[in-house]
């Protein structure tokens, strides 16, 4: 098993090589970025996730404006139709209180159209 002696020898023999890397890439001859305070502002607006947030709900609040107003417009269905009895009999035979009478059966097409606003 190994005893915490061990592992403290390794952090401390390791500690220099972890800082030593740290100085080596701050000093690695990259120019430091300056940024003017617009500039702060425009990067820390841009990648503030709770101002993101904000402008999706902001979005998302217009979009549901837009359609509850289209619940308010007018809508007009308009339809219409044809049929046609095929083989219908010239008369039809009806026996009204014990009378038989032929009455002529009509015409065979039918049309249909309604229209709502």
């Amino acid at each position: 098993m190994i005893s915490y002696k061990y592992i403290g020898i390794a952090l401390i023999a390791l500690s220099p090589i972890v800082c030593f890397r740290n100085v080596l890439a701050q000093s690695s001859g990259a120019q430091p970025s300056i940024y003017s305070l617009q500039d702060a502002l425009r990067i820390g607006a841009s990648r503030n996730l709770d101002i993101q947030l904000a402008n999706a709900q902001m979005q998302n609040a217009a979009a549901s404006v837009t359609g509850a107003f289209g619940t308010f417009l007018p809508s007009i269905n308009f339809s219409s139709g044809y049929t046609r009895q095929l083989f219908q009999d010239e008369f039809t035979t009806v026996n009204y209180g014990g009378i038989v009478r032929q009455i002529p059966t009509g015409n065979p097409n039918n049309y249909n159209m309604s229209a709502v606003a």
